[in-house]
């Protein structure tokens, strides 16, 4: 996994965070993938928060309807890591 800066913002431009992990979209959700455990719980009380609003990611506005969090675990490529994903209905 390409470990990348996500910036989370509100729509005002004021910076809420800044997790390590990579933002990617598929066809049905957005998932935020992050590689610290400790940055996931914080990311997730900040999404809890901001139910139903909407944040930039990346400067990408996405609105926080239905998350769901869950755990994936990577033993065999070394280039990928265990990390937690959120996935962000569209």
């Amino acid at each position: 996994m390409q470990i990348q800066k996500i910036v989370v913002q509100d729509l005002d431009g004021k910076k809420l965070g800044n997790y390590s992990g990579r933002l990617v979209e598929t066809a049905h959700h957005w998932q935020l993938q992050l590689t610290d455990p400790v940055e996931a719980d914080a990311l997730e009380e900040l999404l809890v928060k901001h139910t139903d609003q909407k944040l930039n990611f990346n400067q990408q506005s996405i609105t926080l309807k239905k998350v769901e969090r869950g755990t994936v675990e990577h033993q065999k490529d070394s280039n990928d890591y265990s990390h937690t994903t959120f996935m962000i209905e569209k």
